[in-house]
């Protein structure tokens, strides 16, 4: 059996579009079957690690409209569910930076859909996320656990249209289906 390890990079455009993966190196061996390969990388390079000012989906500030409540899953975590199928979630005064433009968000949500009708994505909910009412990105979400009380942090999406300053929203939609349920939206400073 042929294995490939590939490290790629993929970027979310504000058209909902993902740009072609750019193959940074790659790796082929043939393994057994239930073989391994073990790899040791070096000469790596360092990136890093963004910071972020995180938004509670269940801010007072927000914008819940079309049937999107809040759900509270622990005496520390309350998250905005019903997202999808007419449902939105607006956080607003979302900070741009000095700049604005391309900022990463970092996304903390709960899905615990089995579902295989996703074909693209299976066990994947899509949400469809836009800033300041630009074109929506559709981003596919996988499942966080088993259970709707396990809480996936900081999956990362590239998204563009962010202005400078304070002024800046985020909707969360899906006209045909549900999102996962939203704790958090990180945006990168």
């Amino acid at each position: 059996m042929v294995r490939q390890l590939l490290v790629r990079h993929m970027k979310v455009t504000s058209r909902g579009q993902t740009t072609k993966p750019i193959y940074l190196n790659k790796y082929t061996s043939t393994v057994a079957a239930h073989g391994c390969v073990i790899l040791k990388l070096s000469s790596a390079t360092t990136v890093a690690v963004p910071a972020f000012t995180f938004y509670n989906a269940a801010a007072s500030t927000n914008t819940l409209s079309g049937g999107a409540v809040t759900r509270v899953v622990n005496s520390s975590v309350t998250v905005v569910g019903f997202v999808g199928n007419g449902g939105t979630l607006t956080i607003n005064g979302v900070d741009g930076g000095a700049s604005g433009g391309t900022k990463t968000l970092s996304l903390d949500y709960i899905n615990a859909d089995f579902t295989m009708s996703n074909t693209a994505c299976s066990n994947c909910r899509n949400a469809f996320i836009s800033v300041n009412g630009g074109t929506a990105a559709q981003v596919q979400m996988p499942i966080s656990g088993q259970s709707w009380d396990i809480l996936l942090s900081g999956y990362l999406v590239s998204l563009s249209g962010f202005k400078a300053g304070k002024t800046n929203t985020i909707q969360i939609s899906n006209p045909n289906a549900y999102t996962p349920d939203f704790f958090r939206v990180g945006v990168s400073i």
